[in-house]
């Protein structure tokens, strides 16, 4: 500790000793004497013995400035340094990517974005220690990969995302894009002792401006795909024309939001025996200026950028008032986020616990198309609907990839059978037998069925025969605004 302290503070230690020894000296040797005697003897030179005593301690105190001026110095360098390096991979980080994007955003160069093929699932399952320094061995191939072939600097951009500008065009690009895939994939990364991984990069690039949001427009596009792993941006990509209307949804949630314009539309499901309705699905809309705005404009937006719960809150307000009245059952459509959100519980719950009677007649929608998360806060939410004598649905049953082990610890009391099998049991031998397949397990749980898009009397012939429950679809009516 005291080395430590004694290496911190050396320049001032070596300042008052320098001090110190000009003062012994000027002492010992009598030195202000002589000065006196000097500036005496040569008074016409006017000079103060005072300023001649002073002039080495003044001369100390200079050296000691310039030296504390010389190391801030070298340690602002160091900080700046510091500051434009990613800790874990020594590679320069986003802020240094900020500045070099800033002198080639108006260039014809290409950005490129280099993304590590699931690397969470590395964190994930071997822990953030170990996928700490799998990073920092999978930087330091790629900063050679595209070193010794684009002769480029690489930034980190993100945990699993790398960038770097390249000076070429559209062909010689597209070569760099697969030599650099392939040089980096043929080799594997070692992860222990003893364990070697293969590890796969998606590469996008582009030039188009603005170079940063249509390079990573492409490597959505990417990671999106089931095929792509590299691609270049291009116009048809229609990054302009979705950018502006994103914009404009935004818009029109938050006016919906401010002025309560969502609005449930009401679809009859029909009980295919006695043909007769035997309950609605409320389904949202947007009413704006007289026009009906369906949710496949808004839905996808209004979960990213927090309208959802507004959406959700609408749905369920509106359906108590309008069934208040009525004898029929109703049902309304939660999601994963929605039973997530402790803020719409509540909101369900203190209505359900005001309103006993019109919540007994309501049936809550499961989305499975939603892959909603299997946890104990989702049966805990199925116990409590049923407490209250509220029934359960799975929604889209087969559009997914059901757990039904999953599906039986729910004990939904319905399954409905997703619009894209039932559209095809007049034409398709595999949807019709995958229906049949349901339609064993259902019976066998005692879970009714609903099949869902029946939009011909040939299609509603072949449900019936089926022996599936209950039916909706355009064929009975669409959804309409008062049921």
């Amino acid at each position: 500790m005291h080395t430590k302290e004694t290496k911190e503070f050396r320049d001032e230690i070596i300042l008052i000793v320098l001090v110190g020894i000009s003062i012994f000296l000027c002492i010992k040797l009598d030195l202000f004497d002589l000065f006196n005697q000097y500036s005496r003897k040569y008074e016409y030179l006017e000079v103060d013995e005072w300023f001649i005593s002073l002039l080495p301690i003044s001369i100390i105190t200079i050296w000691y400035a310039l030296r504390k001026i010389s190391k801030n110095n070298i340690l602002s360098k160091k900080i700046l340094e510091i500051n434009l390096k990613d800790s874990t991979t020594s590679l320069p980080n986003r802020i240094a990517f900020r500045k070099a994007y800033e002198q080639h955003k108006t260039s014809q160069s290409f950005l490129f974005i280099i993304n590590i093929v699931n690397f969470k699932d590395i964190n994930h399952s071997f822990g953030i220690a170990l996928g700490d320094k799998m990073i920092h061995e999978i930087a330091l191939k790629l900063q050679n990969v595209v070193g010794d072939i684009a002769q480029q600097k690489l930034y980190r951009l993100y945990g699993d995302e790398f960038a770097f500008f390249y000076n070429g065009d559209k062909k010689s690009s597209n070569a760099l894009a697969h030599s650099i895939k392939t040089n980096f994939e043929k080799n594997t990364i070692q992860l222990d002792e003893d364990i070697d991984i293969q590890i796969d990069i998606a590469i996008s690039y582009s030039n188009t401006q603005p170079k940063f949001q249509t390079v990573l427009i492409a490597m959505q596009d990417i990671r999106q795909s089931t095929d792509k792993t590299i691609l270049l941006y291009e116009k048809d990509l229609n990054f302009e024309k979705e950018s502006k209307q994103n914009l404009e949804v935004l818009k029109l949630l938050k006016e919906a939001r401010e002025k309560n314009l969502f609005i449930p539309f009401y679809q009859p499901i029909i009980d295919n025996k006695t043909q007769k309705i035997a309950k609605y699905e409320t389904l949202i809309r947007i009413k704006k200026d007289g026009e009906i705005i369906s949710p496949f404009y808004f839905l996808d937006l209004s979960k990213k950028y927090k309208y959802y719960y507004h959406i959700t809150r609408a749905v369920i307000e509106k359906s108590f008032e309008v069934f208040k009245d009525r004898d029929e059952s109703f049902s309304i459509n939660l999601s994963s986020m929605d039973i997530s959100n402790d803020a719409v519980l509540k909101y369900l719950f203190d209505i359900i616990q005001n309103n006993k009677e019109t919540a007994s007649r309501m049936i809550v929608e499961l989305v499975e198309s939603e892959n909603i998360d299997f946890d104990k806060k989702l049966l805990a939410f199925r116990e409590k609907l049923k407490t209250y004598n509220i029934k359960l649905a799975i929604d889209d049953f087969g559009s997914g990839y059901s757990n039904l082990v999953n599906i039986l610890q729910l004990q939904p009391d319905f399954i409905k059978i997703d619009g894209s099998l039932v559209k095809e049991l007049q034409h398709d031998p595999k949807s019709y037998s995958l229906v049949e397949t349901i339609l064993v397990f259902a019976k066998k749980n005692n879970i009714q069925t609903i099949a869902e898009f029946v939009s011909t009397k040939e299609t509603f012939e072949i449900v019936q025969k089926l022996g599936i429950d209950f039916s909706q679809g355009y064929y009975f009516a669409p959804p309409q605004i008062k049921p």
